[in-house]
């Protein structure tokens, strides 16, 4: 086998089972390699593969917070909207009753009614809001995001 002339200036020095000394040497005559060199590339992409994999573990976790956020940010707009829309529902309700009644209706009878509609709804809601199955399954959620 011809030699590198390439030289390294750690030295590491293994021991291997017979199986995949065996392997190696026989990895090494079928390309005409160096034992060492089929050791080195292998480990460099034993090495890369690992990083590789980490990597994907790094991104995975950042995608999960990220996706996380975003779930509760648009969990929050879509309570806002559902919180407001019922308490608009109960307000013109309220207006409509009035009308209808022909009772005369103030500026301070209005901002009463919203006040009370936003308690009843308060109310309404505050039972109502349960974290999804599929993320109080995952092990990395948390509520504190």
């Amino acid at each position: 086998m011809p030699r590198t002339t390439k030289r390294y200036p750690v030295a590491c020095h293994l021991a291997l089972d017979a199986e995949t000394t065996d392997t190696l040497r026989s990895l090494a005559a079928r390309r005409g390699e160096t034992l060492a060199e089929v050791a080195r590339r292998l480990l460099r992409r034993g090495l890369d593969l690992e990083a590789a994999s980490d990597g994907k573990a790094a991104v995975e976790a950042i995608v999960r917070r990220v996706l996380r956020q975003e779930l509760q940010q648009t969990r929050d707009l879509a309570f806002r909207g559902a919180f407001e829309a019922a308490v608009n529902q109960l307000v013109l309700k309220a207006l409509f009753q009035a009308v209808r009644k022909e009772v005369p209706v103030s500026l301070a009878d209005i901002e009463h009614g919203i006040g009370e509609a936003r308690a009843a709804v308060a109310q309404m809601f505050r039972h109502r809001i349960d974290i999804p199955d599929e993320l109080s399954a995952d092990p990395d959620y948390d509520e504190q995001g």
